[in-house]
């Protein structure tokens, strides 16, 4: 699979829709993708593939990228969440900046592993700085080893993600209130152990990501990290600055790990 089947028309297409819908003000967020005249970024990515090739797919289908613009589902699943996370002054130019981003003829497959293993252990951005205990930062580096061994080129079975998967799932009971750290290395080895149907979970680890960057900087408690109002009024709004930042930060790694591929 190489993105947009090497076409170069393809792409110009692609990203020119995407700068027409943001200046016509079409793209919304929380539309349900597609209701005939206004769409998130992944339903009005299917409705520019349908209109041009002269397909039907639906415009929820995010498995679609992959035979129309082959272009991995997972990433269509993560250009989804971001839009829909991000703040307001960066979702409208999202679309046309991702497909922009894309280079012609390149093999996107392992970009999602490598997003995956930047959210786990990346010095500056990933969740194991928000680790709190032992059990946590090994939980977190044993999805990230699996991570590891895929990028470089080995075969991980779906067995070790299952029981990566559970022993992070396990390791937020040694905390008091819920790790959004760890919930992320959770939500990255459920992506991996169930193939195709996981992408959904690859966007739920960078949202777990965002929710443990907003909690350190917001609060540094433990109802920081949980997913309940406990936190005060003052609190919570810096968290959720705190979170869109980061989800921010994340949308430029996911360019810049797509426009690396060749």
């Amino acid at each position: 699979m190489i993105a947009y089947h090497g076409s170069a028309e393809l792409k110009e297409q692609m990203v020119a829709a995407a700068v027409r819908h943001r200046e016509l003000e079409i793209l919304a967020k929380g539309c349900g993708y597609w209701d005939g005249s206004n769409g998130c970024a992944v339903g009005c990515s299917i409705e520019t593939v349908n209109r041009l090739r002269g397909e039907n797919y639906d415009h929820d289908d995010h498995g679609a990228f992959e035979p129309a613009l082959g272009v991995p589902y997972v990433l269509a699943r993560l250009q989804d969440g971001l839009f829909e996370s991000l703040p307001a002054e960066h979702r409208q130019a999202w679309p046309e900046r991702f497909f922009a981003a894309i280079p012609v003829g390149a093999d996107l497959s392992g970009v999602g592993d490598r997003f995956m293993h930047y959210l786990l252990v990346d010095p500056t951005e990933g969740v194991l700085r928000f680790a709190r205990n032992d059990e946590q930062r090994t939980a977190i580096m044993r999805v990230a080893a699996l991570y590891e061994r895929r990028i470089a080129g080995n075969v991980v079975g779906k067995e070790e993600w299952e029981v990566a998967a559970a022993a992070a799932y396990a390791a937020d009971a040694c905390s008091a209130a819920v790790c959004a750290a760890v919930y992320a290395a959770y939500a990255a080895a459920a992506a991996a152990a169930a193939d195709d149907a996981a992408a959904y979970a690859a966007d739920d680890a960078a949202a777990y990501a965002a929710d443990a960057d907003a909690a350190a900087y917001a609060a540094d408690d433990a109802a920081a990290y949980a997913a309940d109002d406990a936190a005060a009024d003052a609190d919570a709004a810096d968290a959720d600055a705190d979170a869109a930042a980061a989800r921010v930060r994340q949308a430029e790694k996911l360019l810049e790990l797509m426009a690396g591929e060749r």
